[in-house]
Parts: C-alpha cells; sequence; structure tokens
C-alpha cells in the first residue's frame, strides 16, 4: 500500500510540474517581441519538457483507438522530413518546431486517463485562465490607452496580426464554455466571467475572420446540445451582452484611424485591404509554386521564399510571409502528402463525433466533447483564411483541447492501444529521431541568435564584436545556415574596403576569392534571397579586374537579383545607381519606373527612398506630369503616413515601458 501511495504522490507530481511547464510554454510563446530565438527555444523547449513528464506520468502509456494518433504522428514525421528537400534547410528546421508542439502535446495529453487527465487540466486550466485574463485586458488597454500601438487602428500586439489574436480567444472561449457547462460554484462563475471578457476583447480586436468563425462554431454547437444550450440560456446571453457593449464601446470612445467592427465589416469588399480580394489574389498567385513543386514541396516554413516569384502588384499590403490559407501553405510546403494527412485527421474526427453522439447520452462528457470538438473546428475553419497552424501559441492550447476531445469521445470504457504506430519499437525510433532533431534545432536556434546579435554589432559599426559573433554562429550552425556564409563574407569585403590602396593585388585577390566562394556557399544553400546575389554584385565592383572573366559580372547578378524578387528595391536602386554611373542614363530611370508598380509598403522605409530617387530622376528629366509619376507622389505621401504611425507606435511602446 506504501509503494501504491508513493507512486500515486509521484505521479501527481510529474503531471503538476508538466502543467506548470505547460503555463511557461504559453507565457514564452506570447513574449516573442523581446529577444524571440531564446523565448522561442524557451517555449517549444518547455512544450516538449512538459509532454515527456506527461509521458513519464501515464506508465504504462496507452492511448485512445482509432487513426487520429497515428495520423499525427505521421503528420509530425513528414513535416520533419521536410528538412532533407528544403530549399532552405535553417530556415525548415527553425520553423518546424512550431507545428511539431501541437502533436507532441495532443499525443502525450491524450494517454492521462480520468484522475491524471483532470489534475493536468486543473492545473494547466489555472494559469492558461490568469494568461486569457491578462491577454483580454491587455487588448483593452491597447485600444482605448495606448492607441499609437494599433496596426491599421487595429489591436495585435503580441500576435502577428488582429485574425491571429481573435482565433486564439476563440480557443479560449470554447474551451472556457466546456468549463462553465460541466463545472459548478466559483469555477463556473469564473469560467463565465472569463467568457464574457473574452467577448469584449474580441469586440475591441475587431477582427472580421475571428467574428465568423467565432459564430459559426456557436450555431454549430447549438445544433449539437440544444438542451444545454437551452439549460445555461441565461449567462449565455448575459455574455453575449458585455460583447454586444464591448462593440457599442468601440463606436463611442473610438479615435480617428481605429477601427471598429461596424468599420471593418463595411469596408469587406470595397478596401485595398480587403478581406476578399487581398487573400484571393495570394491564392491565386502561391498556385504557381504548387506547379513548380507538385510532390514533395518546398520544405516547412519557405512558402515566403518563393512567393515573390509569382506575386503580383493586386497584393499590395501583405508581408508576403503567409499564404493566409494554410492548406494552401501546406500543400506548396509539404506536397500533397501533407494536406491528405491533414484530411484524414478531420475526416476521422468527424466520424469519431458521429459515433460518440449515437453510443453516448447527453451526459457532463459528452457535452464537453460536443464544445472542444466546436472550438477545434473554429481552428480549422479559420485556417481557411489566416494561419492560425503556423501560430505557436494557437500550437500550444489546441492539442489541450483535442485530446480532451479525443479522450472524451472515445469514451471511458472503449479499448485503448498500447503504441502508435503497431509496435514499441516503432514508437521508440520516433521518440529518438524526436530527440535527435531537437538538439539540431537547438544549435541552429544558437546559430542564429549569433547572426542576429551580429547584425545589430555590424549597424553599430563594432567590427571585431560583428566578426567574432558571425563566426560564433557559423561554428555554432555546422555550416547550415547561409545567411552565417553571407555575413561572413562581409569580413574579407570589410578588410579590402578598409585597407584601401594600403593592399597589395596578391592580398586582394585572395580577399576576393574567399568571399565570392562564401557568397556561393550562401547561394548553394538557399538560392532564393536576393540579397546574396547584390552583395556578390558589390563584391564584383570593390574587385575591379581581379574579378574573374567566367563570372557574371555586377549588372548581371543585380539584374538576376530582381528576376527573383522584383520588389527587391535596394537591388533595383543598386542597379539604377550602376547604370547611371557607366553613362546609362536613360536605362537606369526606366529601371526605376519598373519597379513602381512592385512597391509594397511591408518595408516603408525602403519605398520612401525609393520614391525620392525615382520622383527626383523624374523632375529633373522634366516628366513630372507623366501619370505613373503622379500616382508615385500620391503613394509616397501614403507611405510617409504608414512611417510615422510606426514611428509614434514605437514612441508609446518605448513610453509604455
Amino acid at each position: 500500500m506504501t509503494q501504491i501511495s508513493k507512486k500515486s504522490f509521484s505521479s501527481s507530481l510529474l503531471i503538476s510540474i508538466a502543467a506548470c511547464l505547460w503555463v511557461v510554454a504559453l507565457v514564452a510563446s506570447l513574449a516573442l517581441g523581446g529577444d524571440d530565438i531564446l523565448m522561442r527555444m524557451g517555449a517549444v523547449g518547455a512544450a516538449a519538457l512538459s509532454a515527456g513528464l506527461v509521458l513519464c506520468a501515464a506508465r504504462p502509456v496507452s492511448w485512445p483507438s482509432g487513426v487520429i494518433l497515428p495520423a499525427l504522428a505521421l503528420s509530425a514525421v513528414w513535416v520533419a522530413a521536410s528538412v532533407l528537400w528544403s530549399d532552405a534547410r535553417a530556415i525548415t528546421i527553425m520553423m518546424v518546431p512550431t507545428f511539431l508542439v501541437f502533436p507532441l502535446l495532443t499525443i502525450a495529453v491524450a494517454a492521462l486517463r480520468c484522475d491524471d487527465l483532470l489534475r493536468f487540466i486543473r492545473v494547466a486550466g489555472a494559469g492558461g485562465f490568469a494568461v486569457i485574463a491578462a491577454l483580454c485586458v491587455w487588448a483593452l488597454v491597447q485600444y482605448y490607452a495606448l492607441p499609437d500601438m494599433l496596426v491599421a487602428g487595429q489591436v495585435r500586439e503580441p500576435f502577428a496580426n488582429p485574425n491571429a489574436y481573435a482565433s486564439f480567444l476563440n480557443c479560449a472561449i470554447f474551451a472556457a464554455l466546456a468549463v462553465a457547462f460541466v463545472a459548478a460554484g466559483r469555477v463556473r462563475m469564473m469560467a463565465w466571467g472569463l467568457i464574457a471578457l473574452i467577448l469584449i476583447a474580441q469586440a475591441t480586436i475587431s477582427s472580421r475572420g475571428g467574428l465568423f468563425v467565432l459564430m459559426g462554431g456557436i450555431v454549430v454547437l447549438t445544433l449539437l446540445e440544444p438542451r444545454m444550450i437551452r439549460a445555461q440560456i441565461k449567462p449565455l446571453l448575459a455574455c453575449i451582452g458585455a460583447g454586444v457593449a464591448g462593440l457599442i464601446a468601440t463606436l463611442i470612445f473610438a479615435q480617428d484611424g481605429q477601427a471598429t467592427m461596424f468599420s471593418r465589416m463595411a469596408n469587406i469588399a470595397d478596401h485595398p485591404d480587403n478581406f476578399i480580394l487581398g487573400r484571393t489574389a495570394i491564392w491565386d498567385a502561391a498556385v504557381g509554386i504548387v506547379a513548380r513543386y507538385p510532390i514533395l514541396g518546398t520544405g516547412y516554413g519557405t512558402f515566403f521564399l518563393h512567393y515573390p516569384y509569382v506575386r503580383t502588384p493586386v497584393d499590395e499590403w501583405s508581408g508576403g510571409f503567409m499564404a493566409h490559407n494554410d492548406y494552401l501553405q501546406i500543400l506548396i510546403e509539404t506536397g500533397p502528402v501533407g494536406v491528405v494527412v491533414m484530411a484524414v485527421i478531420l475526416a476521422a474526427a468527424v466520424m469519431a463525433m458521429v459515433r460518440m453522439r449515437k453510443t453516448q447520452s447527453g451526459d457532463g462528457q459528452r457535452v464537453v466533447a460536443s464544445v472542444l470538438f466546436c472550438g477545434v473546428g473554429a481552428v480549422v475553419a479559420h485556417a481557411i483564411f489566416d494561419f492560425p497552424f503556423y501560430t505557436l501559441p494557437i500550437m500550444l492550447v489546441l492539442p489541450l483541447m483535442m485530446a480532451v476531445w479525443m479522450v472524451c469521445a472515445s469514451g471511458s470504457d472503449a479499448p485503448r492501444r498500447s503504441a502508435l504506430f503497431g509496435h514499441r519499437y516503432a514508437d521508440l525510433a520516433l521518440v529518438v529521431a524526436l530527440v535527435a532533431g531537437m538538439g539540431v534545432w537547438a544549435q541552429t536556434m544558437l546559430g542564429e541568435r549569433a547572426l542576429v546579435t551580429a547584425e545589430r554589432l555590424f549597424q553599430q559599426d563594432d567590427v571585431n564584436g560583428f566578426a567574432a559573433k558571425v563566426n560564433e554562429g557559423h561554428s555554432i550552425g555546422m555550416g547550415m545556415n547561409d545567411r552565417s556564409y553571407a555575413m561572413a563574407a562581409r569580413i574579407p569585403m570589410g578588410i579590402i574596403v578598409g585597407k584601401g590602396s594600403r593592399i597589395n593585388d596578391a592580398e586582394k585577390q585572395a580577399l576576393v576569392a574567399q568571399a565570392d566562394n562564401l557568397l556561393t556557399a550562401a547561394q548553394r544553400h538557399n538560392p532564393f534571397r536576393p540579397g546574396y546575389y547584390m552583395q556578390q554584385a558589390e563584391l564584383a565592383t570593390m574587385a575591379g579586374t581581379h574579378w574573374p572573366s567566367w563570372m557574371p559580372d555586377a549588372e548581371a547578378l543585380l539584374r538576376h537579383a530582381l528576376t527573383i524578387d522584383p520588389r527587391y528595391l535596394p537591388a533595383r536602386k543598386r542597379l539604377a545607381v550602376f547604370l547611371a554611373q557607366n553613362k546609362r542614363g536613360d536605362e537606369a530611370y526606366e529601371v526605376l519606373k519598373q519597379g513602381l508598380d512592385r512597391v509594397y509598403l511591408d518595408r516603408v522605409g525602403e519605398a520612401i527612398e525609393y520614391y525620392d530617387d525615382v520622383l527626383a530622376m523624374a523632375d529633373k528629366r522634366g516628366e513630372g506630369d507623366d501619370p505613373l509619376i503622379q500616382r508615385a507622389r500620391a503613394e509616397q505621401v501614403r507611405a510617409q503616413a504608414v512611417q510615422s504611425r510606426a514611428i509614434r507606435k514605437s514612441m508609446a511602446r518605448k513610453a509604455a515601458e
């Protein structure tokens, strides 16, 4: 009896620690605005350790039967394997853990049973309650007290955009509904209070996509559990009333330029940044990447490298980093296999829900399963026009909802499996591969952090510190990072510039060869970065007669950079300068004019400098009345307004700190 008690206590302690680590991972994932590399490492590391402790506490391990968990494990293997054929392996290695935490935590938490699962959810739920409540309050503070922190009039910090913020809070709403429907007393009141606070925050964030999927999820939940909805109609209506009050407050207290849900709905189809045209432009262009990589894809996390090839002028406002459709982006990056595995998981989830409703009565377990099913479905629907599966905080909350849903949907007396892939050795191989992959990922991330520090030192003209950090990043990254090669090439190039006429021909030729070899290695590891070819053009100009005759000259390299990304303004400006210096002013002007339809405001500083150059040249040539030039003047004013808002936002953030 004493041994059993000790074992039980040990298991309970491990589960509590694992839940606390999950909360730590969630907080770290939301704090990526600081040293994002260390925070991301901390978040992923805490999540992986949490999953490991859960599996240790759940021994002997067994899982609900069915194809969902094996399919999740297969998706993890396939996404990780995309490193092998990725066009930019270092980027894929750094991005893969954002996806892997989802299957890893789902598989781990689904192994818990009864009291152990409840203990994990209680501890994680308590920490999650505090984090989510703080996020809701922070949204209100940004909107009403710190309006300069808003982007395009909307709340987005600490997420990439308002839709990610809203999608995360939608997960929290359905998780809180599951608690409110089955809990009693103070816990129930706190759950309803949190739901009301989330709805007020959602009204403030003004995410159209978030509102659409939330309404859809509530409608589906009403169809699945009409009795429960009727039984809880009073607190539910009270929470909806709080959300409506939040909407009215935005109308009353919103300042000039601040978005409201009403203004967002009003311009849903007639604004340059509209909901429909902006996304369909990305999707239509991104299909061209699928045609080029139809089997294996480009490698997880590399969409942004290939999108400049196919981007059209219609897509003016997006940063070009995401496809705003996770299923299309997964198809692009992992090929048909990745999408098919996701489809299998979704189909199996729907079938499991149908079977559960046929076999189980309307007890609390079925209600929880129905609510969480709608919550997961809301995220799945949101992924059609945004990127929740690429947002780390969502990928930490979603697996807990998925795992609890699976346990509730399978029933307490359902058969369980002791191996995901049919044999314990296959599962052991998966664990070994995961641990090895985490080691490679950590090493790559540390190398990346050294390179980020090197870039900062380079901007501060700290040559010695820059060289030391480049060498550190290059050695840590094991030569896998293309950026380490390109940054290392700056060292011999800097020596050539620094010594000037004091360097002899032999030394200069050796330094040119060293820099060229490093840049060639960077291009070989990642041939889709136009900056590497522009840097090589600088080297060609610097080398002069020491540049090999069989190599492309500076003009050819700059034109190749523009072939890769026609909207890469630094290369366009550099090419225009090169042509002007060689007394080819007409060609230089045409190069600048050709870029006017390719200026996007995601890098507003570069855009303003570019407009300054082309407008000055147009005025000098007496072509100021050209309609294209007049439009460029208007775009310059808009770019300056965007920059002013960004400056005010930065000043507000510093004041808040």
